[in-house]
């Protein structure tokens, strides 16, 4: 069971499914630390319900890492005015 949670979670990234959750987190709850801890909670909770909790947070790894990256990306275009003109 551990391990086809394992592959669910490798399916996921190689999907691309972990950004649109990722996303979609954001979206929904905002950007501030504590609406997003209670997003990456909430959907963790999700997850969990089909799966094992290993694997929920094998799947959470790649989730958390893309909202990281866009989050750094978003603070990193606002510091430019260039790049926020840009197309």
């Amino acid at each position: 069971m551990f391990l086809g949670g394992l592959f669910v979670a490798l399916a996921v990234e190689y999907s691309n499914l972990h950004q649109r959750i990722a996303l979609g987190t954001i979206l929904v709850v905002g950007c501030s630390p504590r609406r997003l801890h209670f997003g990456l909670s909430m959907v963790t909770c999700f997850i969990s319900f089909w799966i094992s909790n290993s694997a929920a947070t094998a799947m959470m790894c790649p989730i958390v890492k893309a909202i990281l990256m866009e989050m750094d990306a978003v603070s990193h275009k606002s510091r430019n005015p260039i790049a926020i003109l840009s197309p």
